[in-house]
């Protein structure tokens, strides 16, 4: 197995890249990771050790009921594929997380990563060699550590406040209800080095056709909505008046007043909380894509209102929004047959206004599912079909979707109705309590 020189590690251009710019949380956590493992130390890395030292998490933190480590572990081997499928696929060497654990294992391109074990220092592995070889593996480290470290941080603190160059014009068009980007709100300190519009933003793009951008994009697409407001503290809390506006228009779509208590937990809830009314089936964005007239709507040119008339026809029983979301759906799906957006939505409108064409259903789900891991809606969708034929598969696709997005009440739902058909009342209850946490409006707190 052939070493790979630290010199050759493109660490700036994964962290830079579009992947980890738009999700600085998931850019800690790798950074963490990555020095931790240069220092020897990756191979004992717990859920608990990055939970509190990365993701905030409180000292009394559990990893039995808390999965945000595993949530964020997830997401960060995702990135780091999809990183490697696109800008990276011309890397001479790949940084992976095998599952299991949290440390990093750097291979070359063609390298097996699972051939190559997490590196742990020689005494956890009770190795005898020689007291040279242990002087220049030091050296070697901790000079590698160096430069690590001191570039990491400083990369770090700028993807806080990413900007993309002027010369950056680039902008997703992929299929979504909308796009959201944090803006600012006065009054109100940084949390775990992030504002709660940032908080807002990172838990937002767990839902299903929801993008987000990092800082400033040149060029904002039609569909993109800033998350602003303002503040003051009044005794222990913090009263904020939140908005929505329509970055192209100035509209504001939609307002709310919030009295949240300072500690890091309280705003790390409310920024959930919110997160699931914006960007959740009965939130502003998705309402605000509605058209008009539900008959105008052409699959091929109004993609994002098809979808909102689709998500319309799943919560309703009209004809015409059924009518009207099947035809748009269908012509969207001849130039777009590798969207996992628009293939999860015509799987869950079969399973809605058309029960009997199961095995449709399950074909899209499961192509949506295969295009994108991280879509919940088809993992959901594929538990409950499991679940109706007495699938054991069921909870596996239950748990996957609960992993994908945390933060959606109605899936969390569905997988406690499972469990309770499966037996599972404690698990059940956990999930429910979990629900309504999120269901509760955070100007309640």
């Amino acid at each position: 197995m052939r070493e790979i020189p630290w010199q050759d590690i493109p660490r700036d251009k994964v962290l830079l890249s579009a992947e980890f710019k738009t999700a600085p949380q998931l850019a800690a956590f790798l950074t963490f990771s990555v020095s931790r493992t240069l220092e020897g130390r990756g191979a004992l890395l717990k859920a608990y050790t990055v939970a509190t030292e990365v993701l905030g998490r409180n000292a009394d933190f559990d990893p039995q009921t808390d999965p945000i480590v595993r949530v964020e572990a997830t997401r960060l081997r995702r990135a780091l594929d999809r990183y490697y499928l696109a800008e990276g696929r011309d890397d001479p060497v790949r940084i992976t997380m095998p599952r299991g654990g949290y440390s990093i294992v750097i291979h070359g391109r063609d390298e097996d990563p699972e051939e190559r074990p997490p590196y742990v220092p020689d005494t956890l592995q009770k190795r005898v060699i020689d007291r040279a070889q242990i002087y220049w593996t030091q050296v070697r480290n901790a000079v590698a550590l160096l430069a690590v470290m001191g570039f990491l941080v400083s990369t770090t603190l700028l993807l806080l406040d990413a900007r993309p160059s002027a010369t950056d014009n680039s902008v997703d068009t992929r299929p979504r209800f909308g796009a959201l980007i944090a803006g600012s709100i006065s009054g109100l300190p940084s949390t775990e080095g992030l504002n709660l519009a940032d908080m807002v933003v990172e838990a937002a793009v767990h839902f299903s056709g929801v993008i987000a951008f990092s800082g400033m994009v040149p060029r904002p697409p039609e569909d993109l909505y800033v998350v602003e407001g303002a503040s003051y503290k009044d005794n222990l809390k913090y009263k904020i008046d939140l908005r929505l506006r329509h970055a192209a228009t100035g509209r504001v779509i939609w307002t709310t007043h919030l009295h949240i208590a300072s500690d890091p937990n309280s705003m790390r809830i409310a920024a959930h909380r919110l997160a699931s009314r914006i960007a959740g089936r009965n939130g502003p964005i998705r309402s605000d894509a509605m058209p008009a007239k539900i008959d105008s709507v052409s699959g091929r040119n109004a993609v994002r209102a098809c979808l909102a008339v689709t998500d319309a026809a799943i919560r309703s029983a009209a004809t015409p929004l059924n009518t009207a979301a099947r035809r748009c759906l269908d012509e969207a799906l001849i130039d777009r047959s590798e969207s996992a957006v628009l293939l999860a939505s015509s799987a869950l409108l079969r399973a809605s206004v058309t029960p009997d064409e199961i095995e449709k259903t399950e074909l899209e789900a499961k192509m949506a599912y295969t295009l994108d891991p991280a879509n919940a809606d088809a993992a959901n969708l594929l538990a409950n079909l499991a679940m109706t034929r007495g699938d054991p598969k069921a909870q596996e696709w239950g748990e996957k979707a609960i992993s994908a997005n945390p933060f959606d009440p109605s899936l969390l739902r569905d997988d406690a109705r499972r469990r309770e058909i499966l037996g599972q009342s404690e698990k059940a209850a956990l999930l429910i309590a979990q629900a309504t946490i999120l269901e509760a409006g955070p100007e309640e707190d």
